[in-house]
């Protein structure tokens, strides 16, 4: 493993892993792990021991928890982990405080945990493709906000306080139940 310490970036996606590498854990200086569109159902606590990870990508697995290691791997900044088995978050998501993108479509979700809203420093957010009927209003605190992805979710309204998400630039809204809009958006808006 000497050879290749100095790895920082290892795509693995499109694979047949069942499992996550045990190697993996080896690679100090790893930043970016891609291991999407695998047929992985679960996550090695080890994960949290690559202290310099800030890109994970693990969409379109067969996970069936959300891995309780990922807190530890602080300086994640870019979690894909949409398109798996689980259908709730944990808390501890919000203990990814430099956490910039979120990607946690097409798993089910019917709420987010509370503690999103500590996800201050969140710009791209892609919630699309879960059960949703309600908009979280965890979402209206994240004042970085640039993107949101909020597609097939069967939203019935969003609220006027979307409005202070004053960096907002993208907000996907398609295919869902939606009559009517807010009276006021950002004024960076621009609708998809």
């Amino acid at each position: 493993m000497e050879a290749i310490s100095t790895l920082e970036v290892l795509g693995l996606e499109k694979n047949a892993f069942k499992i996550m590498p045990v190697c993996i854990h080896k690679l100090q200086g790893l930043r970016m792990l891609s291991l999407s569109f695998n047929e992985m159902d679960e996550v090695a606590d080890d994960i949290g021991q690559l202290k310099y990870l800030d890109r994970l990508w693990l969409e379109g697995n067969k996970i069936d928890n959300f891995p309780e290691a990922l807190p530890l791997a602080a300086e994640l900044d870019d979690l894909r982990i949409g398109d798996n088995g689980f259908t709730g978050l944990p808390d501890s998501i919000g203990q990814l405080y430099g956490m910039r993108d979120l990607s946690v479509n097409n798993l089910g979700l019917y709420k987010l945990p509370e503690t999103v809203e500590w996800l201050y420093n969140l710009r791209t957010l892609n919630i699309s493709d879960n059960n949703l009927s309600v908009f979280p209003e965890e979402i209206l605190k994240l004042s970085c906000m640039r993107e949101l992805q909020c597609s097939g979710n069967g939203l019935k309204s969003i609220p006027d306080k979307i409005c202070n998400l004053t960096n907002l630039q993208v907000l996907n809204l398609r295919r869902n139940s939606l009559r009517e809009l807010p009276t006021r958006f950002p004024i960076s808006l621009t609708c998809s």
